[in-house]
């Protein structure tokens, strides 16, 4: 489709940083207006849509389009944000095979539900962002407003170990890609404290198709208290926006 675009947002940028260094690679575009349609979490990377010109007034349409995800969860943790650029708040041990309690977990999901925005989002609330009260510590003085989600395929794929030192160092690595003011240290020093170098962890690997508005660090956090084993996003990829996939581009 003319004046939309295919590119993929890295780990640790934000969409517009991803924008800004696309325009640049198309000099050719300099006078018109850019976009770009869906947001994606700096610890998310994947296909984003750029738009061009006239196709920028159609934002909306595109944000709103349907998208697949494959995603993976580690489990034994929870984090404040729902994914590993959080601070850690509960552990606990995965210490059974999980598989089915996931499997089942999943199948519940299909359709419409509703449920309430993350804490760290960027949904408004009288002129201020969610992520802002949580950080002030003032979530408990307003009400979380919520949303319907509909969900049209989830898959368990895997579960897979790593031990502590490579999570670690996983981790590390990780959140060493995001600029900007995120917590970094604390967040940090936090999961140094709670991994064991020694010891195993589990990560599952799955994947979710819905409609626009899917936060994977929700499906991920209320499978967790639903298991009753903490569990915390690990890795999100975009897959898919409407008809564009990752097949589509250079970047599969």
């Amino acid at each position: 489709m003319k004046n939309v675009f295919l590119t993929y947002k890295k780990l640790g940028e934000t969409p517009l940083e991803t924008l800004q260094k696309w325009s640049l690679e198309h000099p050719e575009l300099a006078d018109l207006p850019l976009t770009y349609a869906g947001r994606l979490d700096p610890m998310a990377e994947g296909l984003l849509l750029v738009l061009a010109g006239e196709e920028c007034k159609q934002k909306e349409r595109y944000t709103g389009l349907s998208k697949s995800y494959d995603f993976e969860f580690l489990l034994g943790f929870a984090t404040d944000t729902y994914d590993l650029l959080g601070k850690v708040t509960e552990i606990g041990v995965a210490n059974r095979n999980l598989s089915e309690e996931v499997k089942n977990y999943f199948a519940k999901l299909l359709g419409t539900h509703t449920e309430e925005y993350p804490p760290y989002s960027s949904k408004t609330v009288n002129g201020k962002q969610l992520f802002t009260y949580a950080r002030e510590g003032t979530l408990g003085d307003i009400e979380i407003p919520t949303h319907e989600v509909t969900i049209s395929d989830i898959e368990l794929k895997n579960i897979r170990e790593i031990c502590g030192a490579e999570l670690l160092k996983s981790i590390e690595e990780k959140i060493s890609k995001i600029s900007g003011d995120f917590r970094q240290s604390e967040i940090l020093e936090l999961w140094r404290e709670k991994i064991t170098p020694d010891q195993k962890y589990f990560l599952v690997s799955a994947s979710v198709s819905g409609e626009s508005g899917m936060y994977v660090r929700k499906i991920v956090h209320d499978l967790g208290i639903t298991i009753g084993v903490p569990a915390v996003t690990y890795l999100i990829l975009r897959t898919r926006v409407g008809e564009w996939t990752l097949d589509d581009t250079q970047f599969s």
